[in-house]
């Protein structure tokens, strides 16, 4: 049995689309949910929810502690165990599993942003989860060609990324509008001085309506006050966002997910960034603006920029089917009903 196991609310967007997909195959699976709080992803298909003890302190090193030492209850009956991304709790769940000997799937392997700091923790723990897993799932050529780099030679699978499997692609006028997400960690100490650069943005642009689903984190909420002419609103649901991002001319996000999403909607992008890890896109329809200063300049240049007819690199909508594919033949002669 597969354990599709993951802790964040991105996780889960990248991990559901493919539950459809191992029904229509018989291949049995289970989805954990690794928490602290039950209540922040409602709405979820049949699952096990395993909640963690205190991680107040020290929390990452925390969130690792608690899925080792639970190990047993998250891996029961696990034949192989599949994770996605670059959160702690994956790599603490692939760590887990390799110590029993379990074989991972590693969903979105092989990104990098070759920055062992930015993004901070993610760049060091996609490399760890990728020098341990038993197949990975890349979205690009180039990150296929990254995980080779590394001297991996376990089954590597380029199939595009589940985040755009569930994205209706039929385009939507755009508005004036300007949407903004931010909420990087690397990005809370310089919180400020983006967005003294979002400000006169609004007012150098007023023809623009500048649009924040503000994350509910106190140490960004205390800077909305420098951004008076920005409309602030609650956190969107994945289906509003994807809205959002057709409505507008240009997004400015630190996120990583939106950047494949802007991609595959051909939406024009500033990424608020010192690096990443989807470097296909900025030669396509993303701008790389490593700090605040340069946002003024990064933006004039954006409005003016007219994108040239491309193939979006991370996909194009059927990486689940793709995957569950390669798992009925990769798969086929293990024991998936059986536990280790």
């Amino acid at each position: 049995m597969i354990h599709l196991i993951f802790g964040t609310r991105p996780e889960i967007i990248k991990i559901l689309p493919l539950i459809p997909h191992l029904k229509a195959a018989n291949i049995p699976f289970k989805l954990i949910y690794i928490t602290k709080r039950t209540d922040l992803i409602p709405d979820l298909p049949e699952h096990v929810t395993i909640t963690l003890g205190d991680i107040s302190t020290n929390r990452l090193n925390n969130v690792v502690l608690n899925i080792l030492d639970q190990e047993n209850d998250i891996l029961e009956g696990c034949t192989h165990v599949l994770v996605q991304g670059d959160t702690v709790t994956a790599y603490a769940t692939a760590l887990a599993a390799f110590t029993r000997n379990i074989p991972i799937l590693y969903l979105e392997s092989g990104m990098r942003s070759w920055d062992i700091e930015n993004p901070y923790p993610e760049e060091a723990l996609r490399r760890m989860i990728s020098s341990i897993a038993s197949y990975h799932f890349c979205a690009t050529k180039q990150n296929c060609f990254n995980i080779r780099s590394e001297g991996i030679r376990k089954p590597i699978y380029m199939v595009g990324n589940t985040v755009l499997d569930t994205i209706d692609p039929t385009p939507i006028p755009q508005e004036n509008k300007v949407l903004i997400t931010m909420h990087r960690r690397e990005n809370l100490p310089i919180l400020d001085q983006w967005f003294i650069q979002i400000d006169k943005l609004t007012r150098w642009y007023p023809q623009y309506e500048f649009i924040f689903p503000m994350h509910p984190n106190p140490e960004i909420q205390k800077f909305k006050h420098l951004i008076p002419k920005v409309k602030i609103i609650k956190p969107l649901s994945r289906e509003d966002l994807i809205i959002e991002i057709k409505k507008s001319i240009l997004i400015i996000s630190d996120s990583g997910g939106i950047q494949e999403e802007a991609c595959f909607l051909k939406r024009k992008i500033i990424v608020a960034r010192r690096c990443t890890e989807r470097q296909e896109a900025l030669w396509l329809n993303a701008s790389l603006c490593k700090t605040p200063e340069f946002l003024p300049v990064s933006f004039r240049r954006m409005l003016n920029k007219k994108l040239d007819d491309y193939i979006c690199p991370f996909g194009s909508g059927d990486s689940s089917i793709k995957i569950v594919e390669i798992l009925k033949k990769e798969l086929k002669d293990d024991k998936l009903n059986s536990s280790k």
